[in-house]
This record gives C-alpha cells, structure tokens and sequence, in this order.
C-alpha cells in the first residue's frame, strides 16, 4: 500500500477558475469596490476545495513524495486526476503508468513530477466555488468561516475522492 507522504501543488494559471462577473452575479453584487476580496475568496476556496475533495480539479504541477508501505508493487496517486508524468518522473516512469492513477513500480520511495487537472472545469466544481466564495463572502470576521460551509460540503459529498483517506 502507498502513501502520500507530502505534496506541493502549483495552479499553472493565475487566472480564476471561475469568471468574477458569475461570483458577483451569484452573490448579488453591483459594485467594484469587494472585487479583490472577491478574487481572494475564490482563489482560497479552490485550495480549500482540492483539500477537501482529496483531488487536483483545476490544472496544476504536482510534486509529490510516496512511500509504499507492506510491500506492493504500485503507487496510487489518488490525489490527482488526469495525471500526465513530466520531467524524470516521465523518462523514469513514462511506460508504468496505468489505470490514469496508479504507478506500477517497486521502490519503496517515490518523488514524482506530474501535471494534473481538467482544462475545462466540471460544472459541479465552478458551483461549489461559488456556494462556498458566498458563505465565505457573508461570514467575513467570523472565526468559523475561514474554510468550507456546510452547504458546500453536502453538495460536494459525491465527489470527494474517498479512496485517498
């Protein structure tokens, strides 16, 4: 059985994932004077969202170190969808890979290099960004809105990737 002993994942866009026009419309905002804010929220809550999900939704670099414990022959890289090898880990390991998450390989350590994500974002996703920007948006100052509401974790409970925990 493998772990994921650490990661370090890099959106390779700057750009929102959702548009900020749609979040203001969702939040029944007029004015320009929240956009940062606004900005920040979403850009928070999809951190905050890959968290939770136990997956990469919007495109990004990963980084990450594995370990196999009990023996075994494969790595499941359950934190990442649509795992695309790059770098050494792609000369190392580009012909093993199989099942779009699983590394067929018996080294009891592994450090991979790989781009994950979808290019065009499901749905799903860009709704519960904005469910959780709102709560998140209203609740401001509050001590208990810094991360998820629970209105977005019901919503989200279909797609949370259980097999990482």
């Amino acid at each position: 059985m493998s772990r994921l002993v650490s990661k370090k994942v890099t959106l390779k866009s700057n750009a929102l994932p959702v548009d900020l026009a749609d979040v203001k419309e969702y939040l029944r905002v007029d004015f320009e004077d929240d956009d940062a804010l606004i900005e920040a929220l979403i850009s928070s809550s999809v951190d905050y969202l890959h968290e939770y999900l136990h997956r990469i939704i919007v495109p990004a670099s990963v980084e990450a170190w594995y370990k196999q414990e009990c023996g075994g022959d494969q790595i499941s890289m359950s934190f990442s969808d649509n795992i695309v090898l790059t770098g050494d880990s792609l000369s190392t390991y580009g012909s093993s890979l199989f099942g779009d998450t699983i590394l067929k390989t018996e080294e009891t350590e592994v450090h991979l290099t790989y781009d994950a994500g979808y290019e065009v974002l499901p749905d799903w996703f860009k709704t519960a960004i904005m469910i959780n920007v709102a709560w998140r948006y209203d609740n401001r100052g509050d001590v208990a809105a810094d991360k998820i509401d629970p209105e977005t974790i019901n919503y989200l409970k279909p797609y949370v990737n259980w097999s990482f925990l």
